[in-house]
C-alpha cells in the first residue's frame, strides 16, 4: 500500500507523520533477528518480503543506515548476502518493477530486449494489435466491475493497492481513483504493535465467534444490550442483492441472502461466514425480543439458505466462494431447519446428509481433520465433530467422531492443554509445539465436549478447563501467544479477538453442558425399527433436579420444562422429541403472588412421559445454544407443578427402585 501511494504521489496526503511512525514501528517490531521478514510475523525470512520491507523503509524516510537497531543496513546484507534482489519471486519483482527498480540477469535481458524490439513492433500490427487491444479492454471491464461491485473495497488486500494503480494510471483524476482512496480507512488498523495493513476486514466473521461465545456460557441477561447491537450488524450486515448485471460473464456467484467477511458493502459472499452469521440469527430469533431485539425476517433466512445450498459440491462439501468441481453449514441448517421445519425440507435433510459424509470421508488417518482457515488439526476437529454432532452423529453412533475425540485424548499435553505448530498448515502433517496454546486448549476441550467425554471419563476436560482458568490475566484478557490463522496454508493471519473468544466459549460450554449438568450413570441402549431403518436410541433413567427452569420456547403458548440436572433430560426436552400423543402442551402461568406455575394438558406430565414410555425417538443434541436456557426467554425460579404431593410420591418410588441417582445441585 505505501509503495501505491508513492507511486501516485499521495503518500504525503493520506499518511501523516504519526501515520508512518506507527507503519515503521510495526516493521520493526517483526524483523527477523537475521535482518530480514517472513511472509509472516512467525515465518522465516524470505527474499521477496525482505526487498518489500526495504524498499518501504527508504520510501518512508529512512536513510541506508537508518531504522531502529540498523534496521536498514541489517535488511540490505540479508539480501546481498542471499544473490540480491533478483531472487525475489515474482510478486516482489511487480512492486519493484512499478518503482523503477527490477534486477534482471543477462538471460532475462536479453529475453526482455527481444520482446520489446523485435516481437512488439509485430504486435502492433493487425490482427494481433486487435487481439490485445480486446484483451486489454476485457481485464479493465473485469476490474472496473469489482471495484463498483465492492465499493472500491476489492477483496482484499493484495488486490487492494494493485486495482487502485491501474485506476490511476488510467485516469489520475478519475473518480474511480479518488473513491478506491476513500476506502483504504477499511484496511488500516492500528494494534499493539504499530500500524498494518488488514487482509480483509473481519466485522462479521469476529461478531459471530462473539455472539456465541456469550451465548455459551448462557450469559444473555448479562449482556441483552451487548447481543442486541450485535443481531443489528448482522440483520443490516447480510447482502441483499446480487452482483450487478450479468455476473456470470464477470466469473461471480450469486451473493443474495450471504454474509461477507467484513460487512455488506464488500460484496464478496463467503460460505462460512454466512452460515456462522445465520446460526447466530436463528439463536436469536428463539430468544426474548427485549433482550435480543426482533428477529430476522424469514425471508432473509431463506435467502441464506438458499445461497449455501448453491455451493455443495457433488461430493457433499461447500466451497468457500462459488460452486467448485463442511462442518460449519451443517449447523447453520439443522439449526435453521427446526425453525422452519418445511422450507425445503427433503433438499436441506439430502444437504446436511451429503455434507456429514463429506466431513467423514475427509479425516485423516490419526482421526484429526485438517481446517483451511485456523491452525489446524484441533480446529479442524472441533469444527468437524461438533458439524457431525449437528448432523445426528456422535461417539456413540459414529466411528469418526470416536477416532477424532481418540486424536485430541492423545494429543492433550501432561499439562492439560494443546499446543499445534503454525507449520502444521503447510505441510499437511499435525506438528506439535513445545508450548501450550489457550485457544488451541479452548479448541481440544470443546472437540471433547461435543464428544461427549464428560460421559465416559470427564478428567481431560476439567484439566483443559484448570489451563484455561490459570491462564488469564487479573484484568481478565488472555495472553496473546501464537498466530491462529491461516491462508492458503503459508500465509499465517493474526486474528486478535481470537485470544479472547475461544477461551470464553469453551469455559462457557463447559459451564452449560458439564458443570450444570450430571449425567446419569445408567442409560439403556437398544434398537427401534422406524421405517424398516435400525437406529440407536438413548433411554436415559432420569432424576429431576430441584430448580426447575420454565423456558417458552418460539411460542408463549407451548412451554416445557428444562431442568438444570441431568444433561440427558435437557436435550430431551429441548430437541423437542417426538412423541406418540403429540407434543406434551401446556400454558405458563405467572400469578400475581408465588412462583410460574407450568400447567401440562391433562396426564401428559413430565415423569409421566418418561415413566410410561411415551417417547417414540430420542434425537440426542448437546448444542447448548439450543439444549440449554441461553436461546430461550428463562425464569429461574423453583417452579410449582400441579399434583406436586404427588409427584414427591413418585419421585421417591423411583429412587427406591434405584432408577435415579441423587445428585447434589
Amino acid at each position: 500500500m505505501v509503495m501505491s501511494l508513492h507511486l501516485t504521489g499521495c503518500l504525503n496526503v493520506v499518511f501523516s507523520a504519526e501515520h508512518k511512525k506507527e507503519i515503521l514501528r510495526y516493521t520493526y517490531n517483526h524483523q527477523n533477528e537475521d535482518g530480514g521478514w517472513g511472509l509472516h510475523i512467525s515465518g522465516p525470512s524470505m527474499m521477496f518480503t525482505t526487498c518489500l520491507n526495504y524498499c518501504m523503509m527508504r520510501i518512508l524516510g529512512e536513510g541506508p543506515e537508518g531504522g531502529r537497531d540498523n534496521a536498514c543496513a541489517r535488511a540490505r546484507k540479508w539480501i546481498l548476502d542471499r544473490g540480491g534482489a533478483l531472487y525475489s519471486a515474482s510478486w516482489g519483482k511487480t512492486w519493484m518493477a512499478e518503482d523503477n527498480y527490477s534486477p534482471r540477469g543477462k538471460v532475462q535481458r536479453f529475453m526482455w530486449d527481444t520482446l520489446y524490439h523485435v516481437a512488439e513492433p509485430i504486435l502492433a500490427l493487425w490482427p494481433f494489435k486487435k487481439i490485445r487491444d480486446n484483451a486489454v479492454q476485457f481485464t479493465i471491464d473485469q476490474m472496473q466491475y469489482e471495484d463498483e461491485n465492492s465499493r472500491y473495497i476489492t477483496i482484499g488486500c493484495v488486490q487492494k493497492p494493485l486495482m487502485m494503480l491501474a485506476c490511476w494510471t488510467e485516469d489520475p483524476s478519475g473518480e474511480a481513483f479518488k473513491k478506491h482512496l476513500a476506502r483504504l480507512d477499511d484496511y488500516i488498523w492500528l494494534g499493539e504493535d504499530g500500524m498494518k495493513m488488514l487482509s480483509c476486514g473481519s466485522q462479521t466473521w469476529d461478531s459471530s465467534f462473539r455472539i456465541q461465545a456469550l451465548l455459551a456460557g448462557n450469559l444473555h441477561n448479562e449482556f441483552g444490550p451487548v447481543l442486541k447491537k450485535a443481531h443489528d450488524f448482522l440483520k443490516i450486515s447480510q447482502v441483499r442483492i446480487n452482483p450487478s448485471g450479468d455476473y456470470r460473464a464477470h466469473f461471480r456467484h450469486i451473493s443474495k441472502g450471504s454474509w461477507t467477511f467484513s460487512d455488506r458493502d464488500n460484496g464478496w459472499q463467503v460460505s462460512d461466514c454466512t452460515a456462522e452469521a445465520l446460526r447466530c440469527c436463528c439463536l436469536f430469533a428463539m430468544m426474548s425480543p427485549d433482550h435480543v431485539g426482533e428477529p430476522m425476517e424469514a425471508e432473509c433466512m431463506y435467502d441464506a439458505v438458499n445461497f449455501i445450498m448453491s455451493l455443495q459440491s457433488l461430493n457433499g462439501g461447500v466451497s468457500a466462494w462459488e460452486p467448485t468441481g463442511a462442518p460449519k453449514w451443517l449447523e447453520a441448517l439443522v439449526l435453521f431447519r427446526k425453525l422452519f421445519p418445511s422450507y425445503r425440507r427433503k433438499e436441506i435433510r439430502n444437504f446436511i446428509t451429503r455434507a456429514a459424509d463429506y466431513v467423514e470421508s475427509t479425516q485423516y488417518a490419526d482421526g484429526s481433520w485438517y481446517a483451511c482457515w485456523g491452525i489446524c488439526f484441533f480446529y479442524g476437529t472441533w469444527f468437524s465433530i461438533k458439524g457431525l454432532e449437528a448432523a445426528g452423529r456422535t461417539y456413540n453412533n459414529c466411528e469418526a467422531v470416536r477416532k477424532g475425540v481418540d486424536f485430541l485424548l492423545k494429543t492433550q499435553r501432561e499439562d492439560g492443554g494443546w499446543g499445534e505448530h503454525y507449520t502444521s498448515c503447510p505441510n499437511k502433517k499435525y506438528t506439535a509445539q513445545d508450548s501450550t496454546n489457550l485457544v488451541q486448549t479452548a479448541f481440544g476441550l470443546m472437540g471433547l465436549i461435543h464428544g461427549r467425554q464428560a460421559e465416559r471419563d470427564p478428567t481431560p476436560i476439567h484439566r483443559a478447563v484448570r489451563v484455561l482458568m490459570n491462564g488469564q490475566l487479573d484484568d481478565g484478557d488472555f495472553p496473546q501467544q501464537e498466530l491462529m490463522g491461516v491462508f492458503m496454508r503459508n500465509g499465517m493471519l493474526h486474528y486478535g479477538a481470537y485470544r479472547n473468544v475461544f477461551p470464553l466459549w469453551a469455559l462457557g460450554e463447559y459451564r452449560t453442558q458439564v458443570v450444570n449438568f450430571v449425567v446419569p450413570p445408567l442409560v439403556e441402549q437398544q434398537q427401534s425399527a422406524k421405517r424398516g431403518r435400525k437406529r440407536l436410541t438413548e433411554r436415559p433413567l432420569i432424576q429431576p433436579g430441584k430448580m426447575l427452569e420454565v423456558s417458552k420456547v418460539l411460542s408463549p403458548k407451548i412451554a416445557y420444562l428444562n431442568l438444570s440436572l441431568p444433561q440427558e433430560l435437557g436435550r430431551l426436552l429441548a430437541t423437542p422429541p417426538k412423541m406418540k400423543g403429540g407434543r406434551p402442551k401446556g400454558s405458563l402461568d405467572k400469578p400475581k403472588d408465588g412462583p410460574p406455575r407450568l400447567v401440562l394438558n391433562g396426564r401428559k406430565r413430565l415423569l409421566k412421559l418418561i415413566e410410561d414410555d411415551m417417547l417414540e425417538e430420542v434425537i440426542p443434541s448437546t448444542d447448548s445454544s439450543f439444549a440449554t436456557p441461553e436461546a430461550m426467554e428463562v425464569v429461574q425460579k423453583e417452579v410449582v407443578v400441579p399434583s406436586k404431593k404427588k409427584l414427591s410420591t413418585e419421585v421417591a418410588a423411583m429412587e427406591q427402585e434405584s432408577k435415579v441417582v441423587e445428585v447434589e445441585h
